[in-house]
């Protein structure tokens, strides 16, 4: 089974919430954390497309990603991204970290408390308490989810595109979902091409 991979994407990266990801969740078997340092002259569409967005299992993203005045292009909050990720990876388990107060209007899982050396308590017991119950919630969500594509794979009555296209989804593989009207006109041109030829 492969890792299950979380990504903190920030453009300023907070150091004790990339270290506890680290220590909780690096343990280099079942688990691997890495960092994005969002540059935000960059737009959400290069972020997108970030390979190791798209590889990731969980997302932990700050609220005030594109909230910043130089950012490129349209500003979003770390909550509009997580729709757009979640159209685009739906697989993905998003998580949105804040500093800001919680919107209960939201949802529970719709944003988690960032640490603050002002609150007087080690980062490490703030984030067992705030964030792992979260992760972990997740890191359920994607074991089950692939436990349900083993038993899709393993059943013949399905479409296998359909399943194949579900796997490579979780894998972070999107080449085929991209595909245009124009382009899949073009392949079967190509392919009715070839068929003549035999």
């Amino acid at each position: 089974m492969s890792k299950i991979k979380i990504v903190y994407v920030d453009d300023y990266p907070e150091t004790e919430l990339s270290k506890f990801l680290y220590n909780e969740y690096n343990n280099g078997l079942e688990f691997e954390s890495e960092d994005i340092k969002f540059d935000t002259s960059m737009s959400y569409d290069k972020l997108l497309h970030d390979e190791l967005i798209k590889t990731a299992n969980i997302i932990i993203i700050d609220s005030k990603l594109f909230e910043d005045k130089t950012a490129y292009d349209v500003k979003f909050s770390g909550e509009e991204f997580k729709i757009l990720i979640n159209k685009y990876f739906p697989f993905i388990e998003v998580i949105v970290i804040t500093q800001n107060k919680l919107n209960d209007e939201l949802g529970v899982k719709a944003s988690v408390p960032k640490w603050q050396s002002l609150c007087g308590e080690p980062s490490d017991e703030f984030y067992s308490r705030e964030l792992a119950p979260v992760v972990n919630s997740a890191i359920s969500s994607i074991k089950v989810n692939r436990k349900l594509i083993e038993k899709l794979n393993a059943n013949p009555s399905w479409d296998r595109v359909l399943v194949e296209k579900i796997i490579n989804s979780l894998e972070g593989k999107y080449k085929y979902d991209e595909l245009t009207k124009a382009d899949i006109d073009e392949l079967i041109t190509a392919f009715q091409d070839l068929h003549k030829g035999y």
